[in-house]
């Protein structure tokens, strides 16, 4: 799922991938309830998607098919976490997250070695790559998986609602990306789908 947005990110605006990433348990959400009002969210979630992604290519802000491709298998995997993790984390507990980066950076090691240019390790890269995976994997899944195994599915799903436009502050902020007013427009349609699927939530 990480790696997935990793490259998604590399190639289009972190807001964008990461609300394109949070249709994935948006889609998770709506799936598994049988209210009404969630048509609601759903019209809302596919007006998102139709600004960020429109199908003029003239207007597409030239978005990268590949990045937006990513973002979405990211988003399907985003699903399959939220389905699993909260079974997972009340059965195994918080420690759980160790075994499964072990299990995921044997699987992705392949991978790694096939890479043409592998950059030369030094220390200050090592400080940074051992900083990068506490920062952006170890201590959020820990916490999110805390999170999921011990408060009410509703409370989880309106906080982290928000992760897109977090995404798309710290998109400007650190990387200078500031996306069109017709894609900061599909992000918000997103994040309201989002935390009205949580709020309303049975």
């Amino acid at each position: 799922m990480n790696l997935c947005i990793y490259i998604a990110v590399e190639r289009i605006p972190l807001g964008i991938a990461v609300a394109l990433e949070f249709i994935g348990p948006l889609t998770l959400a709506v799936a598994l309830s049988r209210r009404r009002i969630d048509l609601l969210w759903v019209a809302l979630a596919i007006l998102g998607l139709a600004l960020i992604l429109p199908l003029s290519p003239t207007i597409s802000q030239g978005l990268s098919p590949v990045g937006i491709l990513f973002a979405l298998i990211a988003a399907g995997l985003w699903a399959a976490y939220s389905l699993l993790g909260r079974r997972i984390g009340r059965q195994q507990g918080t420690s759980i997250i160790t075994i499964a980066m072990a299990i995921a950076a044997l699987l992705l090691l392949p991978l790694a070695a096939t890479r043409s240019g592998a950059p030369t390790l030094t220390v200050h890269l090592a400080i940074m790559a051992v900083a990068m995976e506490i920062f952006s994997s170890a201590l959020p899944l820990s916490l999110e998986l805390f999170a999921l195994s011990s408060m009410p599915t509703r409370v989880y799903g309106t906080f982290t609602s928000l992760e897109p436009a977090f995404g798309t502050l710290m998109g400007l902020l650190v990387l200078q990306e500031l996306p069109s007013a017709q894609q900061l427009a599909g992000i918000a349609a997103i994040i309201i789908a989002s935390l009205g699927s949580a709020v309303y939530s049975a």
